[in-house]
Protein backbone atom coordinates (compact mmCIF):
# COMPACT_ATOMS: atom_id res chain seq x y z
CA UNK A 1 0.00 0.00 0.00
CA UNK A 2 1.46 3.11 -1.12
CA UNK A 3 1.33 7.20 1.24
CA UNK A 4 -1.65 8.96 0.86
CA UNK A 5 0.34 12.55 1.25
CA UNK A 6 3.90 13.07 -0.22
CA UNK A 7 5.90 15.58 0.14
CA UNK A 8 7.58 17.55 -2.75
CA UNK A 9 9.33 20.75 -1.32
CA UNK A 10 9.43 22.06 2.90
CA UNK A 11 11.47 25.44 3.06
CA UNK A 12 11.02 28.35 4.96
CA UNK A 13 7.16 29.34 4.69
CA UNK A 14 6.74 27.08 1.62
CA UNK A 15 5.20 23.95 1.33
CA UNK A 16 4.02 21.41 -1.65
CA UNK A 17 2.47 18.13 -1.26
CA UNK A 18 0.87 15.74 -3.69
CA UNK A 19 -1.86 13.64 -2.67
CA UNK A 20 -2.55 10.42 -4.20
CA UNK A 21 -5.43 9.17 -6.06
CA UNK A 22 -6.82 6.11 -7.17
CA UNK A 23 -5.88 7.01 -11.22
CA UNK A 24 -2.09 6.96 -12.21
CA UNK A 25 -2.78 9.27 -14.12
CA UNK A 26 -4.55 12.43 -12.30
CA UNK A 27 -2.54 14.26 -9.51
CA UNK A 28 -3.59 16.56 -6.97
CA UNK A 29 -1.15 19.14 -5.78
CA UNK A 30 -1.24 21.60 -2.95
CA UNK A 31 1.01 24.45 -2.99
CA UNK A 32 1.73 27.38 -0.13
CA UNK A 33 3.43 29.83 -1.40
CA UNK A 34 4.02 33.24 -2.88
CA UNK A 35 1.76 34.21 -5.34
CA UNK A 36 3.60 35.56 -8.70
CA UNK A 37 2.51 38.56 -11.06
CA UNK A 38 -0.28 36.37 -13.05
CA UNK A 39 -1.69 32.44 -12.08
CA UNK A 40 0.31 31.17 -15.29
CA UNK A 41 3.26 32.36 -13.46
CA UNK A 42 2.80 30.98 -10.25
CA UNK A 43 2.08 27.74 -11.72
CA UNK A 44 5.53 27.83 -13.62
CA UNK A 45 7.09 28.65 -10.37
CA UNK A 46 5.77 25.79 -8.62
CA UNK A 47 5.95 22.86 -11.31
CA UNK A 48 9.85 24.13 -11.51
CA UNK A 49 10.32 23.45 -7.62
CA UNK A 50 9.12 20.37 -8.40
CA UNK A 51 11.15 19.28 -11.03
CA UNK A 52 14.18 20.79 -8.96
CA UNK A 53 13.30 19.05 -5.64
CA UNK A 54 11.88 15.38 -6.17
CA UNK A 55 9.70 13.77 -4.27
CA UNK A 56 10.21 11.91 -0.81
CA UNK A 57 7.50 10.39 1.63
CA UNK A 58 5.91 12.63 4.36
CA UNK A 59 6.99 10.80 7.63
CA UNK A 60 4.84 9.20 9.47
CA UNK A 61 3.33 11.72 12.35
CA UNK A 62 3.66 14.84 10.72
CA UNK A 63 0.32 16.23 10.52
CA UNK A 64 -1.12 17.80 7.02
CA UNK A 65 -3.86 20.19 7.53
CA UNK A 66 -5.74 21.11 4.30
CA UNK A 67 -8.94 22.88 4.49
CA UNK A 68 -12.07 21.86 2.69
CA UNK A 69 -12.59 23.53 -0.52
CA UNK A 70 -16.37 24.10 -2.23
CA UNK A 71 -17.52 25.88 -4.91
CA UNK A 72 -20.31 26.46 -7.81
CA UNK A 73 -19.21 29.20 -9.85
CA UNK A 74 -20.40 30.71 -13.21
CA UNK A 75 -19.10 32.60 -15.61
CA UNK A 76 -20.13 34.72 -18.70
CA UNK A 77 -17.32 35.82 -20.66
CA UNK A 78 -18.64 39.15 -21.82
CA UNK A 79 -15.33 40.16 -23.36
CA UNK A 80 -16.22 37.49 -25.94
CA UNK A 81 -19.67 38.69 -26.85
CA UNK A 82 -20.43 40.12 -30.49
CA UNK A 83 -16.89 39.19 -31.79
CA UNK A 84 -16.75 38.21 -34.97
CA UNK A 85 -15.02 34.73 -35.72
CA UNK A 86 -11.92 34.37 -37.90
CA UNK A 87 -12.43 30.77 -39.36
CA UNK A 88 -12.68 30.49 -42.73
CA UNK A 89 -15.91 29.92 -44.01
CA UNK A 90 -17.77 31.03 -40.64
CA UNK A 91 -17.12 35.02 -41.83
CA UNK A 92 -20.07 36.54 -40.85
CA UNK A 93 -20.85 34.52 -37.65
CA UNK A 94 -20.02 36.41 -34.32
CA UNK A 95 -20.05 34.88 -30.62
CA UNK A 96 -23.75 35.51 -29.09
CA UNK A 97 -23.10 33.33 -25.75
CA UNK A 98 -19.75 32.51 -24.00
CA UNK A 99 -20.33 31.27 -20.30
CA UNK A 100 -18.61 28.14 -18.14
CA UNK A 101 -20.24 26.45 -15.37
CA UNK A 102 -17.69 24.85 -12.79
CA UNK A 103 -18.29 23.20 -9.26
CA UNK A 104 -15.12 21.87 -7.43
CA UNK A 105 -15.06 20.19 -3.97
CA UNK A 106 -12.16 19.27 -1.81
CA UNK A 107 -12.75 17.59 1.32
CA UNK A 108 -11.22 14.67 3.15
CA UNK A 109 -12.72 11.93 0.80
CA UNK A 110 -10.80 13.59 -2.28
CA UNK A 111 -11.64 15.92 -4.98
CA UNK A 112 -14.62 16.24 -7.50
CA UNK A 113 -14.59 18.53 -10.90
CA UNK A 114 -17.19 19.23 -12.85
CA UNK A 115 -17.20 21.55 -15.65
CA UNK A 116 -19.81 22.48 -18.28
CA UNK A 117 -18.90 25.29 -21.04
CA UNK A 118 -21.29 26.82 -23.96
CA UNK A 119 -20.38 28.64 -26.76
CA UNK A 120 -23.33 29.87 -29.14
CA UNK A 121 -22.41 31.46 -32.38
CA UNK A 122 -25.08 33.39 -34.50
CA UNK A 123 -24.81 35.02 -38.21
CA UNK A 124 -24.95 38.67 -39.00
CA UNK A 125 -26.97 37.75 -42.45
CA UNK A 126 -30.48 37.00 -41.28
CA UNK A 127 -31.22 33.93 -44.20
CA UNK A 128 -34.38 32.50 -42.13
CA UNK A 129 -34.64 30.41 -39.25
CA UNK A 130 -31.93 28.02 -39.00
CA UNK A 131 -32.32 25.03 -36.87
CA UNK A 132 -29.65 21.88 -35.87
CA UNK A 133 -31.73 19.27 -34.27
CA UNK A 134 -30.03 16.24 -32.80
CA UNK A 135 -32.95 13.67 -33.07
CA UNK A 136 -30.46 10.80 -35.05
CA UNK A 137 -27.54 9.33 -33.56
CA UNK A 138 -25.01 11.60 -32.52
CA UNK A 139 -21.36 11.70 -31.33
CA UNK A 140 -19.93 13.73 -28.38
CA UNK A 141 -15.99 15.14 -29.03
CA UNK A 142 -13.96 16.71 -26.00
CA UNK A 143 -10.58 18.02 -26.55
CA UNK A 144 -7.83 20.32 -25.43
CA UNK A 145 -7.54 22.83 -28.44
CA UNK A 146 -3.27 21.39 -28.60
CA UNK A 147 -4.34 17.95 -28.86
CA UNK A 148 -5.42 15.88 -31.95
CA UNK A 149 -7.17 13.06 -30.24
CA UNK A 150 -10.12 14.04 -27.67
CA UNK A 151 -9.93 13.11 -24.27
CA UNK A 152 -13.43 12.29 -24.22
CA UNK A 153 -15.63 10.81 -26.64
CA UNK A 154 -19.36 9.13 -26.44
CA UNK A 155 -21.82 8.46 -28.95
CA UNK A 156 -25.42 9.04 -28.13
CA UNK A 157 -27.77 6.32 -29.73
CA UNK A 158 -30.47 5.96 -28.49
CA UNK A 159 -32.48 7.67 -25.39
CA UNK A 160 -31.02 5.99 -22.48
CA UNK A 161 -28.67 8.70 -21.63
CA UNK A 162 -30.80 11.79 -22.64
CA UNK A 163 -32.61 13.78 -19.62
CA UNK A 164 -36.04 13.36 -20.23
CA UNK A 165 -38.29 16.38 -19.95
Amino acid sequence: MRRQVSLVVAEDEECIIKLWTEGDLDEIILAKTMPERTLSATIDKVLGMIQKKGRGPLGRGVPVWIPKVSFDHERSFHELLGKFLGNPGWEGWYIDVARQHTQFNLDERGAMLSSEAEIRVKSREVKGPTQAIFDRPFLILLRQTNRERPYFATWIGNGELLVKP
